[in-house]
């Protein structure tokens, strides 16, 4: 227990025992740890509480961290890719507004999602996480109304690569 005292120093510490919780499905004790983290963190750990939030669907505190951890989430192919995620989730919460300011914010959340994926694309990753995030740039694609070809491509890209991913299938079938 660190008490009250402030937990700057005990950042990694207090992300790995809020890994383990949520690795056992303790989500409760994981984000009170993550609660706990300090405002500044380093761009390592802002990257790794980022995607412990996701795990967590804390999409809105993930997107702070990932923008906090600048130039790391560019240059690695898995924050970038988590990052996209993150923004085409919360599109989710925005697809049903009809105020402007939404729409807007909207847009640009699918635009940036869909240009980290692209760059995910060119990186260097393993296969699965290319064809994952073709797919996911084929939604971002879809959900910006691009060329019908264009969303085609990207869903058809990420079917080649993983073809035995159903959901791929699926999706290019659907579409």
């Amino acid at each position: 227990d660190l008490g009250d005292r402030e937990p700057t120093g005990y950042a990694p510490a207090l992300m790995a025992l809020a890994a383990a919780y949520s690795d056992a499905k303790d989500d409760d004790r994981s984000r009170a740890l993550l609660d706990r983290l300090p405002s500044l963190l380093a761009a390592r750990d802002a990257f790794d509480a980022a995607i412990l939030e996701r795990r967590l669907g804390r999409q809105d505190r993930a997107h702070r961290l990932f923008a906090r951890a600048g130039d790391l989430v560019l240059q690695d192919a898995r924050a970038l890719h988590e990052f996209a995620q993150t923004k085409l989730k919360l599109t989710g919460k925005l697809i049903q507004s009809k105020r402007p300011a939404d729409l807007q914010t909207r847009k640009r959340l699918l635009q940036e999602a869909a240009a980290y994926l692209e760059r995910v694309t060119q990186m260097d990753a393993p296969t699965t996480r290319h064809a994952w995030a073709w797919f996911n740039l084929g939604q971002a694609r879809e959900w910006l109304e691009y060329p019908r070809q264009d969303v085609r491509t990207a869903y058809h890209r990420a079917c080649e690569l993983m073809p035995r991913e159903s959901r791929f299938h699926e999706e290019l079938v659907r579409f």
